[in-house]
């Protein structure tokens, strides 16, 4: 099976996105890209200020405890809750 996709643009790039003004709420943490690594799943996140981190299952960012990474969230362990991060759609 061949699977033939789009190149990706400065329009259809997240992370390019996430930085640009208009294109993300950027008052919130966001989840710019999911990587199946085979040491295991990692995210990308990008938060308020601007940094962008990798995270892996068990890594301590300023929202919380990443405690969870499937194929289209995060979940992360707050002290007043979860805060889920889906993948952008659209």
């Amino acid at each position: 099976m061949t699977v033939e996709s789009e190149p990706m643009t400065d329009e259809t790039n997240p992370e390019v996105a996430a930085t640009e003004a208009g294109k993300a709420d950027l008052g919130e943490t966001l989840l710019l890209g999911l990587i199946d690594a085979p040491d295991g799943p990692r995210a990308m996140l990008r938060f308020t200020d601007g940094d962008i981190e990798t995270v892996a299952p068990g890594t301590y960012t300023r929202e919380g405890e990443v405690v969870a990474i499937d194929e289209t969230q995060v979940v992360i362990a707050r002290g007043d809750g979860a805060l889920v991060l889906k993948m952008p759609t659209g």
